[in-house]
């Protein structure tokens, strides 16, 4: 896909075109969502995936080397690779089996892999798991570019969702460790872009982020290069919720826009573990949230006020404002671009 191309499709998925434009695009008014994301609106399990119903013809795992090729209808035993330009996968369901890494070391494993330079990928009513007994590090490995597109895809299997940036909207991503040594998030990214519009991506896990910028592929360096938008979706865990520029010293090109959110928060009284600095809720995680402030450690760190808008965010149980720094005023917020 042109680059030209690409700067097409944000454009339109900013502004609300047709062809991503949905009721879940506008903030959601309902409190305590966290507990059964789809009565409010948000993505979940029920309505996120193969629509119910379909009927699904089995397949081994898949290579596809045919620029525009479409993979519908399928029940894949296995992965899928895709060595492409502008392949679709629709309406399909795809469960990694094997030995997998096993649960102590990382392998670098996959339900569907995206190859260097095989661009447009479209990914759509589709579930990514895993068999039971099998360990896999991400749903989906995307080594092309950001222009990639998931539109309502369900990701529960893998410790986590998305590596590589993209585009996705109106998914669910649940996030989780099977494998002792993981670096866990639902989404990981480096000097690239990543929009999330209308999602559902948890992390119980306490470690790491649900969102996951680094820069200079983890080593330190003077700016930070992500573009990230976060719009109309429900955030709760991770050690910080959103981590947009890490191992950066400044913002160098880097864009951050957060509108609209809900963040999800246990309710029992806030404990701290000296040995690390986390905040669980001390009754553990309850139908509110995973941690106190989102994540185990806090909402959001390594960001730079100067490259951020952040407006409309709110806590999940009772809509209380939420500023950039993890407090909650009924004032306006100290730093950053904020409404």
């Amino acid at each position: 896909m042109a680059f030209t191309s690409i700067i097409t499709v944000l454009a339109a998925l900013i502004a609300g075109s047709p062809a991503f434009a949905g009721p879940g695009t506008q903030p959601v008014h309902q409190t305590n969502c966290f507990a059964s994301p789809h009565v409010c609106g948000f993505p979940d399990a029920s309505n996120t995936g193969v629509p119910k119903g379909m009927s699904l013809k089995p397949s081994g795992g898949i290579e596809v080397k045919e620029d525009g090729a479409v993979v519908k209808g399928l029940e894949v035993t296995g992965t899928i690779e895709i060595d492409a330009d502008d392949v679709t996968i629709e309406d399909t369901k795809v469960t990694l089996d094997g030995s997998g890494c096993g649960t102590r070391s990382t392998c670098g494993n996959y339900d569907l892999h995206i190859e260097d330079d095989a661009t447009g990928t479209v990914i759509k009513d589709s579930e990514f798991l895993t068999a039971p007994g099998t360990t896999c590090e991400h749903s989906i490995r995307n080594s092309a570019g950001a222009d990639m597109k998931l539109i309502r895809v369900y990701m529960n299997g893998c410790d986590s969702n998305i590596y590589g940036g993209g585009i996705v909207k109106d998914s669910y991503g649940l996030a989780r460790i099977a494998i002792a040594d993981d670096h866990v998030e639902n989404v990981y990214f480096d000097d690239s872009r990543f929009i999330a519009i209308h999602d559902t991506l948890l992390n119980p896990v306490g470690q790491t982020a649900v969102i996951f910028g680094d820069s200079n592929g983890g080593e330190e360096t003077s700016d930070c290069r992500n573009r990230i938008t976060v719009r109309s979706s429900l955030l709760a865990g991770g050690g910080y919720s959103l981590y947009p520029c890490a191992h950066a010293e400044g913002p160098g090109s880097s864009k951050l826009t957060v509108e609209g959110n809900h963040f999800a928060r246990c309710k029992t009284k806030e404990g701290y573990e000296p040995d690390g600095g986390a905040h669980p809720c001390v009754g553990g995680p309850d139908s509110s949230g995973y941690y106190p402030n989102s994540g185990s450690y806090g909402v959001m760190t390594d960001y730079f006020a100067s490259a951020a808008t952040w407006r409309g965010n709110v806590w999940d149980d009772d809509l209380a404002k939420l500023c950039i720094d993890g407090r909650t005023t009924m004032r306006s917020c100290a730093h950053g671009r904020q409404r």
